[in-house]
């Protein structure tokens, strides 16, 4: 009787497995080169993402947002919406990234910089 745990073609698969995920994991990201702020879908501010920036954005329904621009990347620091999840966001930096607060209809996405990579393989 064997009583191997896994078979050789097993054993190749989780070996390529962990191979893409860790390439995966080191894959170059994309920096960001602006920052936009939109309020209610509507563009209200472009801003370089290597200059330090503090805005105030008045959003909807009279909720306001201190956004904060520092060492290449953008955050919520103050925000009066009740659920302040944008101000829990971690700082983004990376083309397509994007802090969302919803009461005050307001988005802020990082966009630019240079792709180093495929947004997806097909197979």
């Amino acid at each position: 009787m064997d009583r191997r745990l896994f078979t050789a073609r097993e054993l190749l698969c989780l070996a390529v497995l962990a191979l893409v995920l860790v390439a995966w994991a080191v894959w170059p990201k994309s920096s960001g080169a602006a920052v936009v702020v939109q309020r209610g879908g509507g563009e209200i501010g472009r801003y370089p993402l290597d200059v330090p920036a503090r805005v105030e954005v008045s959003g909807a329904n009279g909720f306001s947002l201190t956004v904060v621009v520092q060492d290449g990347a953008v955050h919520v620091e103050n925000s009066t919406c009740p659920d302040l999840i944008c101000q829990r966001h971690a700082p983004i930096s990376r083309s397509d990234q994007a802090i969302i607060c919803l009461p005050g209809q307001v988005s802020i996405s990082v966009e630019g910089g240079e792709r180093r990579g495929p947004d997806a393989y097909a197979g």
